[in-house]
């Protein structure tokens, strides 16, 4: 385990949050003004409102970025929250693990439960909470 850990948590009632799928294998840099962190995992938001390109509009999310959430940073055992809006997200590649279900016919299937990708999302430090 890293000395390093990092968290996000949605300031609304309908939680979008950055899902790091595995503590360690993430890269992470901060400093007063912003940051930005590459990890395995989900974010289930666009990457811009709409309009989306012709054809491309179905399974779209109800959210988009820029985004504010709360950003936990424990290292060693100091303990940081903030107020970040990630405003930039790029996605590398995706890494989907899938699993094989057998279907009522008895046909196997793969599926995907947990979409994720490796990304790295850019944010600006709004506020240091604590």
């Amino acid at each position: 385990m890293s000395d390093l850990e990092v968290f996000f948590q949605s300031m609304t009632d309908e939680p979008r949050n950055p899902y790091i799928r595995d503590q360690d294998t993430k890269i992470f840099h901060m400093d007063a003004s912003g940051g930005s962190i590459t990890f395995n995992g989900y974010y289930y938001v666009e990457d811009h409102p709409p309009p989306y390109p012709e054809g491309n509009s179905y399974n779209r999310f109800s959210k988009w970025l820029p985004q504010q959430v709360l950003l936990h940073v424990k290292r060693n055992e100091e303990r940081h929250i903030y107020i970040v809006e990630i405003y930039k997200r790029i996605t590398h590649e995706s890494t989907n693990e899938m699993s094989t279900i057998e279907e009522d016919d008895g046909t196997a299937m793969d599926v995907c439960f947990f979409p994720t990708n490796k990304q790295t999302l850019f944010f600006h430090v709004i506020e240091k909470l604590k």
